[in-house]
Parts: structure tokens; C-alpha cells; sequence
């Protein structure tokens, strides 16, 4: 049997464009096997982080702030960025 995928979704949860992309993965994740999805509900005024010691396969996140894009970096995981911020840089895509 295969490993599940670890994904954390760090994505606003308070606005319904954030619940579209939340609702979008998970529909794929459930098309496409086994995936484990984290998600914490956030404010629209509230800073998302990197989960304190997540060892997940991936990390999908809407990246408007400096600091989120040094945290995703510095984890090291694979990582999506599903916003227009330019905060990401080259190395997330």
C-alpha cells in the first residue's frame, strides 16, 4: 500500500476565493488518490505560517507576505504558489 501525501493547504479560509482553491485541491486529491490535507481556518487579517514542524510531502499557499516565502523556503518542501504576490521568488512555483 502507498504512502499518503501530506499537503498543507495555507490559504485564507475566510473569503470565498480561498474556500474555491481549498474546495479545487480537494476535489483533485480526491480524484487522485491518497492525500492527507491540512488546513487551518485563517482570517482575512491573519498571517499564515508553515505548521511548527511539519514534515508533509508539500505545502500549496497563497503566498502575500515576505515572511510566508522565507518559511516555505527554509522547509525545504515542494511548494505551489497560488497567488499574484511576488513575494515567492524562483525557487516556488
Amino acid at each position: 500500500m502507498s504512502k499518503s501525501r501530506c499537503v498543507a493547504l495555507l490559504i485564507d479560509t475566510s473569503m470565498s476565493w480561498g474556500i474555491r482553491i481549498i474546495k479545487g485541491v480537494n476535489q483533485f486529491a480526491h480524484a487522485s488518490g491518497d492525500w492527507l490535507i491540512h488546513v487551518e481556518p485563517r482570517g482575512r487579517y491573519e498571517r499564515l505560517h508553515v505548521p511548527a514542524g511539519w514534515t508533509g510531502d508539500g505545502i500549496i499557499a497563497r503566498i502575500n507576505w515576505k515572511t510566508l516565502a522565507d518559511e516555505i523556503n527554509a522547509s525545504g518542501l515542494p511548494a505551489v504558489n497560488v497567488s499574484w504576490y511576488p513575494f515567492a521568488g524562483p525557487r516556488i512555483a
